[in-house]
């Protein structure tokens, strides 16, 4: 991710934890997510997924501010599933980062 989306993005994502009091989770989750990182940097190399990144941050946090489970539910959902449908697009582009990869 470009620096400037880094820290707010793992902020954003904290703050979702701390809501659902599950804190803990946030730091296990966090402590695992070295390969998830790095395809979401590589993700953002060849898209303009930073930009769609704040849009959805912020659908999430007016839906949920608007009583809008259903919304906020299916923009989580879309933003989770996001890199990982461009797996194989990424593994094209970019072998050598992800050589060893494995994601179950």
């Amino acid at each position: 991710m470009p620096p400037d989306l880094i820290t707010p993005d793992q902020a954003f994502h904290r703050q979702m934890y701390v809501a659902a009091r599950a804190e803990e989770l946030w730091h296990w989750m966090r402590s695992q997510s070295g390969n998830l990182d790095r395809l979401k940097r590589l993700h953002l190399l060849i898209s303009d997924k930073a930009a769609q990144v704040m849009a959805d941050h912020s659908a999430i946090v007016a839906a949920i501010a608007g009583g809008d489970t259903r919304f906020a539910q299916l923009k989580v959902r879309e933003r989770l599933s996001g890199t990982l449908a461009r797996l194989e697009d990424i593994r094209t582009r970019y072998p050598d980062p992800l050589s060893g990869l494995c994601i179950a």
